[in-house]
């Protein structure tokens, strides 16, 4: 299922009350010496510490909740993080950042609420943290109508998230030009 240079960390839900289908599981390269740090025990969560970029990083892996609540995402980092660690949040948070990529089965008042709090967590972390994503690195501005400096500028991005998995670069960077031509990367 997995390379074997690949190890599946794995959070199952085991509290009472929570779905026994509800977890987390994602692969990490042995190539970054990945430790866990927590798990929540509803299967929301896992921390795992990484090495990222020469420096040890915490990589939050998250299953967001379904229903909107107060600070989850705030709660989570909160209690895991130092404002010594670079952190990577990634997974399924159950939010709609942008209405034209995303599908339009989240437009109950309680993902409005959610976005509202995710753009203001996304805004304190920032301040707080210098980790590269690919949002955060600088784009090259395509010229005269050339698209191969753009492709150049995306292509050094996914390169550097390479650390963490074992993508195809060639065949992200093409899904992202696709998005981009249909107008609906930002």
């Amino acid at each position: 299922m997995f390379p074997s240079s690949y190890v599946p960390f794995i959070c199952k839900a085991s509290k009472s009350g929570s779905h026994p289908s509800r977890g987390v599981i994602v692969p990490v390269s042995e190539k970054i010496n990945p430790i866990i740090r927590a798990s929540d025990p509803a299967g929301n969560y896992l921390v795992i510490e990484i090495d990222f970029l020469s420096h040890r990083t915490d990589m939050f892996v998250i299953y967001g909740l379904n229903k909107d609540t107060n600070n989850y995402l705030s709660d989570i980092l909160t209690a895991h993080t130092s404002i010594e660690r670079r952190i990577v949040v990634m997974g399924d948070l159950n939010v709609r950042r942008d209405s034209k990529r995303d599908a339009s089965s989240y437009d109950g008042s309680c993902n409005k609420k959610k976005r509202s709090k995710l753009r203001r967590n996304d805004k304190r972390l920032l301040s707080k943290r210098s980790g590269p994503t690919l949002q955060s690195i600088p784009i090259e501005e395509e010229r005269n109508g050339n698209s191969s400096s753009q492709k150049t500028s995306f292509k050094k991005k996914l390169e550097l998230l390479k650390a963490i998995y074992d993508i195809n670069v060639e065949d992200e960077l093409n899904s992202i030009l696709e998005y981009q031509k249909r107008g609906s990367l930002v």
